[in-house]
């Protein structure tokens, strides 16, 4: 609720680069590469966000495909393409993304004003 726009398009884009450093430590050896808040494998699209402002708060939204039928763009997917089980990719992002931001904001708060 106290992030502006910038801040949002920020946490996004680390989001993107803490998923891209999971799947490639898990992925034996595959390598991703990002491009601004998307993920792609062999110019194959993974993500899937957007980050947004409302009158209250900003809002950010990261996927990632788990599978490609259906697709409107060629995609690769967890599953088909690295062999990874979303859930299990799903909660380790989200506690490494966890404590990157309580370590930004524990940052923000050691430092006495000048």
């Amino acid at each position: 609720f106290d992030r502006d726009l910038f801040s949002g398009v920020c946490l996004q884009r680390l989001m993107a680069s803490l998923a891209k450093d999971l799947i490639e430590e898990r992925a034996s050896g595959k390598r991703l590469s990002r491009e601004g808040d998307d993920l792609y494998f062999e110019k194959r699209k993974l993500s899937i966000s957007i980050a947004t402002k409302s009158p209250v708060s900003t809002l950010v939204h990261f996927a990632m495909n788990v599978a490609n039928a259906g697709t409107p763009v060629p995609t690769c997917s967890l599953k088909e393409d690295f062999g990874l089980e979303a859930r299990a990719i799903g909660e380790e992002l989200m506690k490494r993304f966890s404590g990157e931001y309580i370590s930004i904001k524990e940052a923000t708060q050691k430092v006495r004003p000048v």
